[in-house]
This record gives structure tokens, sequence and C-alpha cells, in this order.
């Protein structure tokens, strides 16, 4: 299993407070634009914990992809999205959390990198950077919703949706 993570969105959180959402299969990269869009300001305390979501990227519009908001306060606290970006994982692969990606996280949680992120806030939406990337969150409904743009070895455009609290 590749245990390297690319890194989305990080942001500080002030507390913890328990949500539940529920998801729904009618999502595609253009529906969770307008998602977005329309979407408004989300807590900090909604988004503490792991959340189990999809992105669609915009090169594969309908093709669902496993993705895991994270946010926890470690030595401040901090918000993630994260995948492995295995191409063969199950778009709900993080529904059910196995022991070697709850492992995973885990580390990647203590990683520096986790720990060094810029965050702002504008539009309704957190933002952060990294590297060549902006990330943005915004809630919508009883959900998440986020936008991921970077550029690594290549342009990755994707839209989020955040729906299951799995710790």
């Amino acid at each position: 299993m590749k245990s390297n993570l690319f890194i989305f969105l990080h942001l500080n959180l002030l507390s913890i407070f328990v949500v539940s959402f529920s998801y729904s299969q009618e999502y595609n990269y253009a529906t969770l634009d307008e998602l977005y869009d329309n979407g408004t300001q989300s807590s900090f305390e909604e988004v503490t914990g792991w959340w189990s979501g999809r992105c669609f990227q915009k090169d594969e519009p309908n093709k669902p992809l496993a993705f895991l908001l994270m946010a926890a306060e470690t030595d401040a606290k901090h918000l993630a999205i994260v995948s492995d970006f295995e191409s063969d994982s199950a778009p709900d692969r993080y529904d059910q959390l196995s022991e070697t990606d709850r492992a995973i996280f885990e580390r990647f949680m203590n990683s520096q990198e986790f720990k060094s992120m810029e965050v702002s806030f504008a539009d309704n939406a957190i933002y952060s950077h990294l590297g060549r990337g902006v990330q943005a969150i915004k809630k919508s409904g009883n959900q998440f919703v986020g936008v991921l743009r970077h550029s690594l070895d290549k342009d990755y455009n994707y839209n989020c949706f955040f729906f299951k609290k799995v710790k």
C-alpha cells in the first residue's frame, strides 16, 4: 500500500463538535462546484474529527475518489484533506477505516507537513495554501464541500464533499 499522502487543506480549529452527515450519490464535479459557490462559512467546531468523503477531478468529473478530511489539535489546531491517490481504491475506502489506514493517518497527524500550512478566511470559505496549491472549504447543508487546486507534476483540480464522521 502506498503511504504517501498529499495534503490539500490545513487550518486552525477551536474545539470539538460532533455532527452526523448523510451521503447522496448524485454528486459530480459540476454539482459540487455549484454547492461550493452557494456554500456558507463552516465553524471550526463542526469539522473537528476525521470525515470520509469523495472528490471528483475536473478531468474525470463523474468518477468519485476516496478522500479524508482530518481536523485535530496537536501543537496547535489543524485541518487537512488527504488521500493516498491509489487509482484502484474504492470511493468508500475511508467510510470504514482499516487499521492500516488509521495508522498511516495517525502518523501523518504527527508530521511537520501537517503542522506547517497557512490559513486565511474570505468569501465564506476557509483557505489554505501549500506550495503552488490553494484549497478552500465551506458548509453546504449538512456536509462540507471543498475545492482543491494544486500543481505538482501536473495540475490537480478537485471538487469534494465530506459527509461521514469516522473518528
